[in-house]
């Protein structure tokens, strides 16, 4: 049996209705991406305050090490966040449809994640510019819409 790209054994991936991207809504709001700064604070927490991982990490795992992670709860790793928000080089880059935020990344130069820093199983890439991605969120109404 030959599969995808004629190797034996392998059996190509039937797409699926998962694999569909929705455009959005006819008249909705084109998508804009903004940096992550005081301006933008509420909208990011109305993404966040919802159920789901991002309600209790703000973003804050890979930022704390260790042994530290499990003394801080939401409201800190909120606050350190914010702090973040308000410094020079954005935490990361939200999305916004008509105002709102409908999707988030985090991304920053790699020595301000403390945890990737000492990792021992993630390869350090050399250079002074390397930067991370280590979080997405996407609001379940945006979801299958380009946002990700």
């Amino acid at each position: 049996m030959t599969g995808a790209r004629g190797r034996p054994g392998r059996v190509p991936r039937r797409a699926s209705a998962r694999d569909a991207v929705d455009p959005p809504a006819a008249g909705a709001s084109p998508l804009e991406i903004v940096p992550l700064d005081a301006d933008h604070w509420e909208a990011l927490v109305a993404l966040f305050d919802r159920p789901g991982d991002p309600r209790w990490c703000w973003c804050a795992y890979w930022r704390r090490p260790g042994t530290s992670w499990a003394s801080h709860d939401a409201a800190a790793n909120r606050d350190a966040l914010r702090a973040l928000a308000a410094a020079d080089v954005p935490p990361g880059l939200l999305a916004l449809r008509g105002g709102a935020a409908v999707g988030w990344v985090a991304v920053a130069p790699r020595s301000e994640y403390v945890r990737l820093e000492r990792s021992r199983t993630i390869p350090h890439l050399p250079g002074d510019g390397v930067w991370a991605v280590t979080c997405f969120v996407v609001g379940r109404e945006a979801r299958r819409s380009g946002v990700a």
